[in-house]
C-alpha cells in the first residue's frame, strides 16, 4: 500500500510590509480622547465606562464620540481623517464576531497610519483573529485590550465591569511604549 502525502496549506496572509505605529504619550492627563463604537450590543457601555473611569484619573481635555452606522463596515475615510486631526489617543469598541472584528483592527491601524495611537478592544473568543489581522495589516504588535467574551446581550453591570477589570491594561496600551 502506498503512502499519501497531503500538504496543508496556510491560508492566513503573511504581511510584508511592516508599519510603524504612532509614538503613545507619556502621560493621558489633558488629552482629547476619541471613543468609536462599531455599533455592537454592549460596546456602547464598555466604551462609556472607559470614559468614566479614565477621565476621572487623568481629567482629558475633551472626549469625542463616533458611532459608526454598521458593524460589520469600516470607518470611513472622512471621518478617520477628521478623528484622527482631532484626537490625541482613540479606543474603538469591540471586535466581538469575526466582521466586527477584522473592522475594528482595520480602523486601529488607519488611525495609527494617520499618526494618532489607537486600542482596540477584543473579547477573548476573537484575539486570535484580531492579532492575524493586525499581523497581516503590517502591525503586528497593535494595542490591544482583551476583554472576556461576551460584551453583548449581558447584563449591563456586567459589561462595566470587563470595563473596570481592563483599566490598567488599557492605560498600559494608551501610554505604554509601542511593541510592547
Amino acid at each position: 500500500m502506498a503512502i499519501k502525502t497531503i500538504t496543508v496549506l496556510d491560508p492566513t496572509a503573511k504581511s510584508q510590509k511592516v508599519l510603524k505605529m504612532a509614538p503613545r504619550p507619556d502621560s493621558l492627563k489633558g488629552k482629547v480622547v476619541g471613543f468609536v463604537w462599531n455599533n455592537k450590543p454592549g460596546g456602547d457601555i464598555l466604551l462609556n465606562r472607559f470614559v468614566e473611569l479614565l477621565n476621572e484619573r487623568f481629567k482629558f481635555a475633551r472626549v469625542v464620540k463616533y458611532t459608526r452606522p454598521l458593524a460589520s463596515s469600516g470607518t470611513d475615510v472622512g471621518t478617520l481623517d477628521s478623528l484622527s486631526a482631532t484626537c490625541d489617543l482613540i479606543i474603538i469598541a469591540v471586535g466581538d464576531c469575526g466582521s466586527c472584528t477584522s473592522y475594528v483592527v482595520y480602523d486601529a491601524v488607519e488611525f495609527e497610519k494617520r499618526g494618532t495611537p489607537t486600542v482596540s478592544v477584543i473579547s477573548i473568543e476573537f484575539e486570535s483573529l484580531g492579532k492575524v489581522e493586525a499581523q497581516a495589516l503590517g502591525m503586528a504588535d497593535l494595542p490591544m485590550v482583551i476583554v472576556p467574551h461576551p460584551v453583548g446581550g449581558i447584563p449591563l453591570e456586567q459589561v462595566a465591569k470587563k470595563a473596570d477589570d481592563a483599566l490598567e491594561a488599557m492605560i498600559k496600551a494608551l501610554s505604554g511604549p509601542v511593541g510592547k
